[in-house]
């Protein structure tokens, strides 16, 4: 399987299939998957609120470059996000690529 963030959201996305998203998942293990499989959630923490927004701002950057959007709740010290693809009312192929986007982001 090709790299995560080597690839680029598609314009018309297809849900996941079940069988595809353990492979999937098993490239951004530290992500959550909710109980019916429609989201993907993670929580990022650091030492200050500068910290927190720089990495929204390239969160956002990131997001935008991909022309796909989470919901994302804020703090002193922590970001959480949300994706999903509300167009399959579930999780696509978009969802893996940004979470593993964003990911990089910090292993960097």
């Amino acid at each position: 399987m090709e790299n995560l963030i080597n690839l680029h959201c598609q314009s018309s996305a297809t849900p996941i299939k079940p069988e595809q998203l353990n492979e999937y998942i098993s490239q951004i293990p530290t992500w959550n998957i909710n109980i019916d499989k429609t989201a993907l959630t993670k929580r990022y923490e650091f030492k200050n609120f500068k910290q927190t927004m720089f990495f929204i701002n390239a969160l956002a950057y990131i997001c935008e470059q991909e022309c796909h959007h989470p919901d994302a709740k804020f703090g002193f010290n922590y970001c959480e996000v949300l994706f999903t693809t509300h167009d399959v009312a579930g999780l696509s192929i978009n969802d893996i690529i940004c979470a593993a986007k964003i990911d990089n982001l910090l292993t960097k």
